[in-house]
């Protein structure tokens, strides 16, 4: 195998090939719910089989999988050190993990809460910081508080994680505020038009893909519209060349942000 040939070998990483509309082959077929779930179960079975485990614990399937087989996605401890975190491997359960550390760390500071003084479950009246703040921040800070004022966009295998995403918020915080699924943000997910095929990850999302969603929707409701910003390049472009700024013409609501859970969380909430 390539591990036991390559001492040296940190990682090995299986991903679906990516087949756009362009593709003339008919030796490439794309993996399906079925086929999904059997290479799981079977990378599975192959780290608690295997003869060496050295080497099975180094593979790894890529989150797509577990996305086109409707299973859960692994804990955080199962990526390890996330060595392919780029390569899409583990990102699903990092994003995730990261996400909820950040909605424990404003429950701790006292952000949620079903009370309409400023004060805390514990009668505190703290603010994020640990501080004191006023009746005004409270409002500004309360989720209870806030309409359905944002828009996230995102791609066809995004909006799958943020579901999980926005399930886990609700249940964290919803006995604390009485929190509603319509107050988290709505979800646009861009279809890839442009590459077509398979491809539904977030970061081969073109400028034009997203411009043409947007210009569907009643944008004039939202305060804010997220977009991730790991569409661009770094030189500030898409794939399709598209620039920062062509999109960020459509509304001056347009905000793009990290991808990480934590940014997320700040963005609705803070």
């Amino acid at each position: 195998t390539l591990c036991s040939n390559y001492k040296k070998v940190l990682s090995v990483g299986i991903v679906p090939v990516g087949i756009t509309r362009y593709n003339r082959s008919s030796l490439l077929k794309p993996f399906d719910e079925s086929s999904s779930s059997r290479l799981i179960n079977f990378i599975d079975n192959y780290k608690k089989t295997g003869r060496r485990q050295e080497i099975a614990s180094k593979i790894f399937a890529a989150d797509e999988f577990f996305i086109m087989a409707r299973k859960e996605f692994p804990d955080y401890s199962y990526y390890g050190r996330f060595l392919q975190l780029k390569n899409g491997i583990g990102k699903a359960a990092d994003f995730l993990n990261e996400m909820t550390g950040a909605i424990d760390g404003l429950i701790r500071a006292g952000i949620f809460t079903t009370r309409t003084d400023g004060k805390g479950a514990t009668g505190d009246s703290i603010s994020k910081t640990g501080a004191a703040f006023t009746q005004d921040d409270f409002k500004k800070y309360s989720c209870c508080q806030r309409q359905n004022r944002i828009l996230l966009v995102t791609s066809e295998y995004g909006e799958y994680v943020l579901k999980i995403a926005f399930d886990l918020i609700g249940t964290r915080i919803k006995n604390l505020t009485g929190l509603k699924q319509e107050s988290l943000p709505d979800v646009l997910p861009v279809k890839n038009a442009f590459l077509g095929g398979n491809i539904r990850v977030t970061g081969l999302l073109t400028g034009n893909d997203i411009i043409e969603a947007l210009k569907h929707q009643n944008l004039q409701k939202y305060e804010k519209i997220l977009v991730p910003d790991c569409i661009f390049n770094n030189e500030g472009l898409t794939i399709d060349n598209t620039t920062v700024e062509l999109i960020k013409n459509i509304n001056p609501c347009i905000k793009f942000i990290n991808e990480s859970g934590k940014s997320l969380v700040n963005e609705i909430f803070i």
